[in-house]
């Protein structure tokens, strides 16, 4: 075989893989991840060296919480593809899942370093900063990905959380709005920007927010706990309650929703419920008022 013959049957081959991979795209799409990573190896069959399968299949792997598998996909992407900041951006984001932080910041950074107008690795490294309570260093993060990309609604979303893990709220609010603003129905945001009000005591305000979130996924349960805590403390205890108990069939093992509607309940009086209500949590609280908002929201 001559090299025109060769260089037309690697193309050959590089072509149908690129169709199974975009077969796999399809079910990627409608989050169908294991009918998706079939048509991955079938195209990894043919070409083993497509480092786009490889992340492909890493990504799959990922979204069907099988991180530990989806690490050697990215490593075979990179080992193939070593200058390509998509790649290492999703391995940062599978080892941040794992908590292996260092490695993440590794990758993020390595990202940044390929493509230094990437917005997603910054945006990531500030996520991973804020989860070690390093929140002025993520705030920075945030910022720089906001410059790269002023409408990149995740970033302002993470600062306003951020911005409210330092209880600076108005400063959250005004992150949230700008969020909301580039995507209506982004739920977090709703619901940040709920809990910053409810933290300033403008009640009213914030059960609009807290509402909208709800609206938008019915099945976000801190939305309805900030419901039921705002209901609290305008003194509708049964409504909190209603709102708590919503909150707690999605989410039962929130300790912070037990002891929000032991608190209502014993406003109510009905203080066996209520001790039943705090025997769920691992710090019961005292029973003197509706506690303040955790700390950490997302």
């Amino acid at each position: 075989m001559n090299n025109t013959q060769k260089s037309n049957n690697d193309e050959d081959r590089h072509n149908e893989a690129k169709a199974w991979l975009r077969k796999g795209y399809s079910f990627d799409r409608k989050e169908e991840y294991e009918k998706a990573i079939e048509f991955y190896e079938k195209a990894l069959e043919i070409d083993a060296k497509y480092a786009d399968t490889w992340g492909a299949k890493g990504w799959a792997l990922y979204e069907m919480d099988r991180s530990d598998q989806a690490i050697p996909c990215y490593d075979k992407a990179i080992e193939i593809k070593p200058k390509v900041p998509r790649f290492w951006n999703d391995k940062g984001v599978i080892l941040h899942n794992l908590e292996r932080f260092d490695e993440a910041l590794g990758c993020y950074e390595k990202a940044i370093e390929l493509k230094s107008n990437y917005a997603v690795p910054w945006c990531n490294k500030g996520k991973l900063l804020d989860d070690q309570g390093k929140y002025n260093e993520a705030i920075k993060c945030y910022e720089k990905s906001i410059q790269k990309r002023p409408k990149y609604d995740y970033a302002w979303n993470l600062k306003g959380w951020t911005l409210f893990h330092l209880e600076k709220y108005e400063e959250a609010v005004s992150c949230f709005n700008i969020a909301v603003e580039i995507d209506p129905k982004y739920d977090e945001a709703w619901n940040g920007k709920g809990w910053s009000l409810h933290n300033l005591e403008r009640y009213e305000d914030a059960l609009v927010c807290f509402n909208k979130a709800a609206e938008t996924t019915p099945k976000y349960a801190d939305a309805w706990t900030g419901i039921g805590q705002t209901f609290y403390q305008l003194d509708k205890y049964e409504k909190a309650i209603n709102c708590f108990d919503k909150s707690i069939s999605i989410f039962p093992e929130e300790p912070y929703t037990w002891n929000a509607k032991g608190e209502a309940l014993y406003e109510l009086n009905k203080k066996d419920e209520a001790l039943k209500c705090y025997s769920q949590t691992a710090h019961p609280a005292a029973s003197s008022g509706a506690c303040s908002r955790r700390s950490s929201a997302i």
